[in-house]
């Protein structure tokens, strides 16, 4: 089995105990002596760390971590501190969006590949974004931006919608950003969106308002 670390809680004097996100949900893993120095834990044991490792897949509440192999560190994101801020709202929706119970292979797996690819993509800032626009639509909480045969005024957060130039009804993303906006949630070509400054920090603050409006989660700030 493999998975990323979430989260991890110091669980005595020299251990951790890691919670981890794969394809078949989450599980708690116990990391004995992890935090001993020459522990060959240590290295496999860190937040924000892709490993494989042997579960009983049953058993989702603590057991031992057993034969962890190391797979991806991305250390190029824990180096860089505005990354690092940036990748830590994927692991805040796995830890507190996502539900515990839920146990959704079909759906699991899409999220779970969504969360590595985005760690993985050489743009992580708009990656992430588009990673938080995807979760939405793939937990009931989907904006209606399939458009009409009308003239586009922008987008709404309290109506989650498109809205025209028709409606008198405000919004709160303008036509140029409701542009980018759609890409990113269709996640097409997140690699080559020219998005500039402006645009990026107008669809964060709209990303960010519609979590609070829509799902009383608070995300951390990921303004440039």
């Amino acid at each position: 089995m493999e998975g990323i670390i979430y989260k991890t809680t110091r669980y005595d004097e020299s251990s951790l105990l890691l919670f981890v996100f794969t394809k078949n949900g989450k599980y708690s893993l116990l990391a004995k002596g992890a935090l001993n120095y020459k522990s060959e834990y240590r290295t496999v044991s860190q937040y924000l760390t892709l490993l494989s490792f042997e579960a009983d897949e049953k058993k989702r509440n603590l057991q031992n971590l057993k034969s962890p192999s190391l797979i991806n560190n991305y250390n190029t994101i824990k180096t860089d501190m505005k990354l690092y801020k940036t990748v830590s709202n994927i692991t805040l929706i796995i830890d507190k969006f996502l539900l515990d119970e839920k146990i959704d292979p079909v759906l699991n797996t899409q999220i779970y590949n969504l969360v590595i690819n985005t760690l993985s993509s050489n743009n992580i800032k708009l990656s992430t974004l588009s990673f938080l626009f995807n979760i939405l639509r793939l937990e009931g909480y989907a904006l209606d931006l399939i458009p009409k045969n009308k003239k586009v005024k922008g987008i709404s957060i309290k109506e989650g919608s498109i809205i025209y130039e028709d409606s008198e009804v405000p919004v709160d993303l303008n036509l140029k950003d409701s542009t980018v906006l759609l890409k990113l949630y269709y996640n097409q070509d997140i690699e080559n969106i020219i998005c500039e400054k402006q645009t990026y920090n107008n669809i964060v603050n709209f990303c960010y308002q519609y979590y609070l409006l829509h799902t009383s989660l608070q995300l951390d700030n990921l303004l440039d």
